[in-house]
């Protein structure tokens, strides 16, 4: 289910160039103010631990801080311990003399208090004492039931940050300035790094507040974020002021950055953005060596082969060669060592929808749903239902009336399952789709439906939706099309979507008009479905199949029961035989029908297959053969996560 967030990679490697800029001083005007790489690498460590640890609790409700420090400890040491070997040769060839001190801090990680070998080491040392005592903090915050509660996650925050900037103004402006007093130990930048947390958390738990926070507010955020960043180019590091409040306002210019980048969702599948993404992947190897391999090689190859070049080549060997060691680093050995983690000490990847059906014999059975990213809960839905005692009749809406739009909202959250899209109607596509929502954001959902109510137009994500005036007068007027005629609000859910995407069926349908929820103006085909769920639900979708032709399977069953378990998966299928007498026929060669496919097993050679359609859950035994000839696609959805 999880995969890295190409946006974080792309924030890494400019970190790590601002670092690597910041040891080379042909720019003076970059070179001074490029150390907050180093606070860039902070926010993003925050946001990223943190963030494996609330994935931990939200799928499996607990946290294993046994498997997270083994995890950890993985990513972290051999690596460091390879690229302290590399430091200490070089030292001895170069016959440096040091105390055996020096190797004992690096190895305790207590660098950033006392000097080291590397001299860029104090950054790890913090986060090292950052992942225990954050740990130490999540494992309490777990005991006592505050992990997901907004105003303690704040407040914490604040408290941390508070402390911090404390510290640093009074130790900045009461003693002259030595890096080991005022700029590396870690109780006067933990605040960086807990910054990511809160991001983290409103990720994770308030991702509907997240994206619209950050969306609505992205250009005046942004130009303060570059405000911020200004203020390291302009001040001097021992400046009292910039290492006081400066740090605050560095870090939270890049804390504003991260969640403006985030909450846009935009593709970088451009094949120019995966040099980028692929060196900020192997950004740590690259930041252990910059300081020894880079200057040693750019020194070696302007003496001997550019002798009197200009700085620039210099520079661009400097840059190079840094990249190119750092990613045999991590090609040799950290990628090697986080395979291992993976097979040794696998991440918790999985939760569980689980519903249950009962089978011939009074047997319970557990449907699956896959793997699934669960950011708000039925509860918490319900009970920002219950908080609206009256809700006005809508202007925009003139046919829905609120008792019934209420009642409609609190049965879709009660009986997620029960979504009908009605008889005589196209709407299965977005009935089906909307399975992802009912059971993953439930309160996301309910706020975008009561803001679409109330104001006539909404957003969800980065889609902002405005319907047509058709469309609003039809919503609350759909007429025998069995429970749908009594459900306003999923009236006005399937028309809006279908008056919000298109696709090549809209061709000669582009327009609503009474009746068109039983045209192609209201179907789905199979490329529109899936981008819906990308675009719309920030899914990330692996699909195949088509509307004409067949997918081919190796090992059909393999393929699905695959499918089920690491992912929501949907089927686009013929739906002639569904609902019929005679299942063991199809009598047309299109697929017309999208179901969620929830559990198969093999009963014999037929599979038993469980799938939820048409408002409730169906069980049944199918041929392998029919299966493949029904089956046009089967779509995989993951929510977009990420893995460090």
């Amino acid at each position: 289910m999880n995969r890295r967030l190409p946006e974080l990679d792309i924030l890494r490697c400019i970190a790590i160039l601002l670092i690597m800029f910041r040891h080379y001083y042909i720019f003076p005007s970059l070179s001074k103010g490029a150390w907050i790489g180093v606070d860039l690498f902070f926010v993003l460590s925050g946001f990223l631990v943190s963030g494996l640890l609330f994935q931990e609790y939200r799928q499996t409700g607990k946290i294993n801080p046994r498997r997270f420090f083994i995890r950890r400890g993985f990513k972290i040491y051999p690596v460091f311990w390879v690229a302290l070997l590399f430091y200490l040769g070089y030292y001895y060839y170069k016959h440096y003399t040091y105390g055996a001190g020096r190797v004992w801090a690096e190895l305790l990680f207590v660098q950033n208090f006392t000097p080291g070998i590397m001299g860029i080491s104090w950054s790890l040392a913090i986060e090292e004492h950052f992942y225990l005592i954050l740990v130490l903090f999540t494992v309490w915050a777990l005991k006592k039931d505050w992990i997901r509660r907004q105003r303690i996650a704040t407040y914490c925050f604040i408290s941390i940050a508070l402390i911090c900037l404390g510290l640093r103004t009074w130790l900045s402006y009461s003693r002259p300035f030595d890096s080991y007093t005022h700029f590396f130990p870690t109780y006067l930048r933990l605040d960086a790094l807990f910054a990511g947390v809160l991001l983290s958390w409103f990720y994770q738990f308030r991702p509907a507040l997240f994206n619209d926070f950050f969306i609505r507010y992205r250009v005046p955020l942004l130009l303060c974020m570059l405000a911020g960043l200004s203020i390291p180019f302009l001040l001097d590091i021992e400046n009292p002021l910039l290492l006081s409040i400066g740090l605050t306002i560095i870090y939270s210019s890049f804390t504003v950055g991260i969640g403006v980048l985030l909450a846009a969702n935009r593709r970088w599948d451009h094949p120019a953005w995966r040099p980028v993404i692929y060196i900020g992947k192997c950004s740590y190897s690259i930041y252990l060596v910059h300081l020894l391999v880079g200057p040693a090689v750019a020194h070696f190859c302007t003496n001997h082969f550019f002798p009197g070049s200009s700085p620039y080549v210099y520079a661009i060997i400097y840059v190079l060669a840094n990249i190119a060691s750092g990613i045999l680093l991590s090609l040799g050995v950290e990628q090697f060592f986080l395979r291992l983690r993976d097979r040794w000490f696998p991440k918790f990847i999985t939760i569980t929808i689980t519903l249950f059906c009962v089978l011939p014999g009074g047997q319970a059975s557990p449907l699956h749903a896959g793997d699934s990213v669960v950011t708000s809960s039925k509860q918490e839905a319900l009970l920002f239902l219950e908080k609206i005692q009256n809700l006005d009749s809508s202007i925009y809406w003139p046919n829905v009336r609120p008792r019934w739009f209420m009642e409609n909202l609190q049965t879709n959250i009660n009986t997620p399952l029960a979504m009908y899209q009605g008889s005589n109607t196209n709407f299965c596509g977005y009935a089906a789709l909307s399975y992802l929502p009912l059971h993953e954001d439930p309160l996301g959902y309910v706020k975008f439906m009561l803001e679409l109510y109330r104001e006539g137009h909404a957003r969800w994500g980065k889609i902002t939706f405005d319907p047509s005036p058709a469309v609003k007068l039809a919503a609350g007027t759909l007429h025998f099309k069995g429970i749908l005629d009594i459900r306003p609000a999923d009236q006005m859910w399937f028309l809006i979507l279908a008056d919000q995407f298109k696709g090549y069926l809209n061709f000669f349908f582009p327009h609503y008009h009474p009746g068109s929820e039983n045209t192609f103006w209201a179907s789905v085909n199979f490329g529109k479905f899936n981008r819906i769920i990308e675009h719309l639900l920030g899914y990330e979708v692996r699909s195949v199949g088509s509307d004409l032709i067949r997918p081919h399977f190796h090992d059909l069953f393999d393929y699905l029961s695959q499918s089920v378990k690491t992912g929501t998966t949907f089927l686009y299928v013929n739906n002639n035989y569904l609902h019929k007498k005679n299942h063991n026929k199809s009598r047309a060669s299109f697929p017309t029908h999208f179901i969620v496919l929830t559990d198969i097993w093999k009963t014999g050679e037929d599979f038993t297959i469980v799938y939820w359609d048409y408002g409730g859950r169906t069980l049944r035994q199918v041929r392998p053969s029919f299966l493949k000839k029904i089956l046009f696609g089967v779509s995989r959805c993951t929510k977009k996560a990420y893995d460090e």
